[in-house]
């Protein structure tokens, strides 16, 4: 078990909660809707601690072999992370209520609501947690063989290719350009730089002394919010979580093949807030096929790929194969059908992408007139003919400017393995090459061990690396893009495999009708290891019904800017050709 039993209490030593989600409006001064931090001394505290401890006591004695009098039935603290809050509401005659909630990876409301997910800490069962807040584990569940793409293996392109370096524009231009040029090898750490929680730059010590990393500015670190959920995307709801009665038990007692239905396909409709006087967000969220509406906090949704249910094949053969006018077999529940069906509406959409809000892409004068390579002068120039983009549905998520990605690590075979040193794309500007197809430009970062363990995590509690040149960027083919980083879920190494373009409509239409895709490439069940020091030209993947064309060479080019331009300065190397 995981307790220590002291003479005057029990210590739990096995936490979910560090840098968990914790109320950010404290503010008792300006808000009349606030959260105050209970002191563990403070009577309330005190109360949950008593009540936690005399269960866990109990509950110690009856399943392990723990002789624990009644001066030790006491919790000597909260696990670690975890923090009480009491929510205080003034009202317009002055009066004030309040609630006690304890925040740790969920919000519970009450000392018996978190028993069972303490036991759940103590025990060392390595089943998922059983209580109200805990979705089944991703992890337990495995993909079907060809009607699930949460798991799904896709090939890679055939031709070898690299991953390409650009160059940063000057604050003067309108957009962010990309220049051409290999990526070096994630495991050049020696050369990284590493961003310090504070902001500040400090290189390594192969590159202390260089000028380019002086007064670096807090831009340099993560910065985008990644921890919301954007209108559009396609979700998990946890129905427990939904509020709705009806709802829940209408399917708390189905199954499907081993998996019970306990979260269900959603699309966020809407954003907005609690109440206009309470700073917590919640979502408005159409379930698919049911065409309900439910309004849901952030902990009440899962990412699309962190969840995969095993659904056997014969339920969608069933269900799916059949025309929609004709009767379904009698032994499959129709709530069941509906729960097939939503599953494998929001799959199908998960495997498209859809580039949004084109704009036009406007180069320099001054950053041209600089470049003395007139190969990458003229690609400069050709870069403002290409389609740039605000915004990227990618599969289930939307991807912007800003953003950190996952990148797909080099050991492309192990899916559920996460890198020692996981690499993220901070993305700068979304555009589509004519050969190429969709790209993503920006910085490589490299995430390190998490430096603050108490609290809310926030991106700066951990060490992150550039892994290139400060005055450099970087240009990564979407079959490079595993997907958005969570930062409730860290450590989600599931991957996007969407390769076929639709238009945004079309992609509303086959969650709201079930269309079939339109199969405009051949999509192979394996996937290619990643050389990353090599990279790869991703195949050609437009917007558009052409054929598919082969992957031309690709140059690489040196460009010379002063550094007081602060862009890139890189190097030329020899053309790669296709394989």
């Amino acid at each position: 078990m995981n307790v220590v039993i002291t003479k005057i209490g029990i210590s739990v030593t096995k936490s979910d909660g560090v840098g968990s989600f914790q109320p950010t409006n404290t503010d008792s001064d300006t808000a009349t809707c606030y959260y105050r931090q209970i002191d563990k001394e403070e009577d309330k505290a005190v109360s949950w601690l008593t009540k936690l401890g005399q269960s866990l006591a109990k509950w110690l004695r009856e399943n392990g072999d723990y002789k624990i009098n009644k001066s030790q039935e006491v919790l000597l603290d909260f696990p670690e992370g975890y923090f009480l809050y009491e929510y205080l509401k003034v009202l317009s005659d002055g009066t004030q209520i309040s609630d006690t909630y304890l925040f740790g990876a969920h919000k519970f409301e009450s000392p018996s609501e978190f028993i069972p997910h303490l036991k759940w800490l103590v025990s060392k069962d390595s089943q998922q947690c059983q209580c109200v807040h805990c979705p089944p584990s991703p992890k337990a569940t495995k993909p079907t063989s060809s009607v699930s793409t949460s798991k799904q293996k896709v090939s890679k392109s055939s031709s070898k290719a690299t991953a390409i370096r650009s160059s940063k524009l000057s604050s003067e231009s309108t957009h962010n350009p990309q220049e051409s040029e290999s990526l070096q090898t994630s495991r050049s750490l020696s050369k990284s730089r590493m961003l310090k929680p504070s902001g500040d730059g400090e290189s390594s010590k192969d590159s202390s002394k260089d000028p380019s990393t002086r007064g670096r500015k807090k831009d340099d670190r993560p910065k985008a919010k990644y921890a919301e959920y954007r209108t559009g995307e396609i979700v998990w709801v946890i129905l427990a979580k939904t509020g709705d009665a009806i709802l829940i038990d209408k399917f708390k007692d189905l199954i499907v093949g081993d998996s019970p239905i306990t979260n269900w396909p959603g699309v966020i409709y809407s954003r907005g807030k609690v109440a206009p006087d309470i700073d917590i967000v919640k979502f408005t969220v159409k379930l698919v096929v049911l065409n309900t509406e439910v309004s849901i906090r952030r902990t009440g949704l899962i990412p699309w790929k962190a969840y995969n249910p095993v659904i056997p094949e014969s339920f969608f053969e069933s269900v799916i194969g059949n025309n929609l006018n004709e009767q379904m077999e009698p032994e499959i529940d129709i709530n069941i059908q509906n729960y097939v069906r939503a599953v494998h509406r929001a799959n199908e959409a998960a495997q498209t992408y859809s580039p949004m809000k084109m704009f036009k892409y406007v180069e320099n004068n001054a950053r041209l007139k600089s470049v003395q390579d007139p190969d990458e002068r003229q690609r400069l120039i050709d870069m403002e003919k290409y389609p740039h983009y605000e915004a990227f549905m990618y599969g289930a998520e939307m991807i912007r400017p800003g953003d950190l990605v996952r990148l797909v690590p080099e050991n492309s075979m192990d899916l559920d393995a996460e890198p020692e040193y996981p690499e993220f794309l901070e993305i700068r500007t979304i555009y589509r090459h004519p050969e190429k197809g969709m790209q993503f430009t920006g910085n490589i970062l490299q995430r390190g061990e998490l430096l603050n363990k108490t609290g809310p995590v926030k991106l700066e509690d951990y060490k992150w690396w550039i892994s290139h040149d400060i005055a450099e960027e970087y240009t990564i083919d979407l079959e490079d893009i595993a997907g958005r980083f969570y930062l409730m879920m860290p450590h989600l190494t599931a991957r996007t495999t969407a390769r076929v373009f639709k238009k945004l409509n079309d992609r509303m239409e086959i969650i709201e009708s079930g269309s079939e895709l339109e199969k405009s490439q051949e999509i192979s069940p394996s996937i290619a290891p990643t050389k990353r020091n090599m990279a790869k030209l991703s195949t050609r993947i437009d917007n558009s019904d052409e054929s598919t064309s082969s992957p031309k060479r690709q140059k690489k080019y040196i460009v010379k800017i002063q550094k007081k331009t602060a862009v890139k300065k890189t190097k030329k190397t020899k053309e790669l050709t296709s394989s």
